[in-house]
């Protein structure tokens, strides 16, 4: 059954292309329905689709609903994620995402981010600065390991988890302010370490200074 679903789903497919060869409907409106069809196909057979929008490959989660980035092709030192990409919402930052992207120096994160995966950005050795969203909840293991010229890190309010050795090897970073919001620190035995390179290779620990209710890590 399932088989005979993606042949035809095929053939839609098929028929989409040919026919916008010979009519003027919106690239766009032809676009969505390919992802529509596709994402029929991938939900009757089981497999993860996946798509291409400009530099972005991305596929879908949460019932179709959201995307999820997995690679990026872009060059460019300054990017901004879009917070949509063909009217779905960006909540999730695939692992390797950006993984030794040697030109990326900022990149500002889409608002309604939740979730950057591991090693998203590991081995970026140019990135300098990152702008996240009050949205993010969990950052994964090594998500910034290896990026040395990574400086300051602030992250907003609603923060919950940040995974092992997610900033090992960040060798420039002066200082990193946690919320109150952060539930999960990996060994915070540490507490009342001054310099962030004495925290086991930069790997996040937990820093009280002069405020008791703000966390930071502190060159």
């Amino acid at each position: 059954m399932k088989k005979k679903i993606k042949k035809l789903v095929s053939s839609v497919l098929a028929f989409v292309i040919a026919f916008s060869a010979l009519t003027i409907i919106p690239g766009n409106v032809l676009h969505a329905w390919y992802v529509s069809a596709a994402e029929l196909v991938g939900g009757e057979t089981g497999a993860e689709e996946t798509y291409q929008s400009g530099s972005f490959t991305y596929t879908l989660v949460n019932e179709y609903t959201n995307v999820k980035l997995l690679s990026c092709s872009s060059d460019a030192e300054g990017l901004e994620i879009p917070d949509t990409i063909d009217g779905k919402y960006v909540t999730v930052l695939g692992g390797q995402t950006f993984q030794s992207n040697k030109t990326l120096k900022s990149v500002t994160l889409p608002k309604r981010l939740e979730v950057i995966e591991d090693a998203a950005f590991s081995g970026c050795t140019s990135l300098e600065s990152v702008d996240f969203p009050s949205s993010l909840r969990s950052i994964g293991r090594n998500a910034f390991s290896g990026a040395n010229a990574l400086k300051t890190v602030h992250f907003a309010e609603g923060l919950q988890t940040i995974g092992t050795y997610a900033f090992n090897g960040c060798t420039s970073l002066e200082s990193v302010e946690l919320p109150s919001t952060l539930g999960t620190l990996v060994n915070p035995r540490h507490a009342g370490k001054r310099r962030v390179q004495q925290l086991h290779r930069n790997e996040i620990r937990r820093c009280q200074r002069h405020e008791p209710r703000r966390r930071q890590l502190c060159l």
